[in-house]
Order: structure tokens, then sequence, then C-alpha cells
């Protein structure tokens, strides 16, 4: 069986360092999150609202993703998540 990553909403909650942060799912889970450095996100902030890819198998962390996933290399197949409301 192959991996696959669940895309869901998240909120930066603490910047950690420059590529990793803590942030909050819709149903307040925490979770680290990180950036891969040719993805091109944004440098983020406390209370920004971002996309996460979560593995099913471990929810603890995930990598912050543009929503539309334009220009990111993904390896797995990503189905959507969690939802935001």
């Amino acid at each position: 069986m192959s991996d696959i990553r669940i895309q869901a909403p998240v909120v930066i909650t603490e910047v950690l360092s420059e590529r990793t942060y803590h942030a909050e799912l819709p149903n307040g889970r925490r979770v680290l999150a990180f950036t891969q450095p040719l993805d091109g996100t944004p440098e983020f902030k406390p209370g920004d609202v971002y996309t996460v890819l979560l593995s099913p198998c471990n929810f603890d962390e995930g990598r912050l993703v543009p929503a539309d996933l334009k220009g990111v290399q993904i390896e797995h197949p990503v189905f959507p998540g969690i939802r935001e409301g």
C-alpha cells in the first residue's frame, strides 16, 4: 500500500525557526509544521492560516504547502481531509 497525505488547514501558533512552526488543526490538535526550501512558501507569523499535508500514520507533524499545491513536488497521493467550518 502506498503512503498518502491528507490536506488540512492550520493556524500558525508559534514560529520555531525559519522553516519550522507550531500550528493548530481545526479540531484543536497541535502539530509541528515545516516548510521545504523549494516550495516557495511565504514567511509565516502567528495567526496565519495555511495548508498542511499530514500522514495518516502520524498527525504530529506535517509539511506546509499552498492550498492549490501549485509548484510543489509531492511523491504521494493527496486527499482532502479536515476542513474549516
